[in-house]
């Protein structure tokens, strides 16, 4: 059985997040709860849910699979009047940006340096962080709607199971 590089892997992560934070979006028993903020708390669930799905179709989509793309940073964060179903559907665009662009990733690819900001890594480390940041902003939903809601339930995070291609 062949060793999955980090690319396949890193897609079985990102998608999981992905459809996570889908799961948070839609546990919302409103639309106005998707942009509520508790006191103390700057990103309301469909702030992150926008942000995450720009940030995968930028850096995972358009930076390394040359998909065509052109993020806009300040909507993810000041948008405040779509739907739960809009900020899921942002979320499938994402989802598809991420298959189709880690479907077809060479060991070279993975391997040659990407800059971010003032930050040289690799590709393959950088899909890394990426996947470490997606489980950071799908956490914060979580927890955000559980106060938002009063609800304790989880939308079912993170299960091994998800890690089998």
């Amino acid at each position: 059985m062949p060793v999955p590089s980090v690319a396949a892997d890193a897609r079985i992560l990102l998608l999981r997040e992905i459809r996570t934070m889908q799961q948070e979006v839609q546990a919302l028993p409103s639309d106005k709860l998707l942009w509520r903020c508790p006191s103390g708390i700057t990103n309301s669930i469909g702030t992150l849910g926008l942000h995450l799905a720009g940030n995968l179709r930028h850096f995972v989509g358009k930076g390394v699979g040359g998909l065509d793309y052109t993020r806009d940073r300040t909507r993810e964060f000041e948008a405040r009047d779509l739907t739960r179903q809009e900020v899921v559907d942002e979320l499938a665009l994402a989802a598809n940006d991420v298959e189709v662009a880690l479907a077809s990733v060479s060991a070279d690819q993975l391997e040659r340096p990407i800059t971010v900001g003032n930050v040289e890594t690799s590709t393959q480390r950088f899909l890394l962080h990426l996947s470490a940041h997606a489980a950071l902003h799908v956490g914060q939903a979580g927890y955000l709607r559980r106060i938002l809601t009063g609800e304790e339930r989880s939308v079912g995070v993170t299960p091994l199971a998800d890690l089998q291609d």
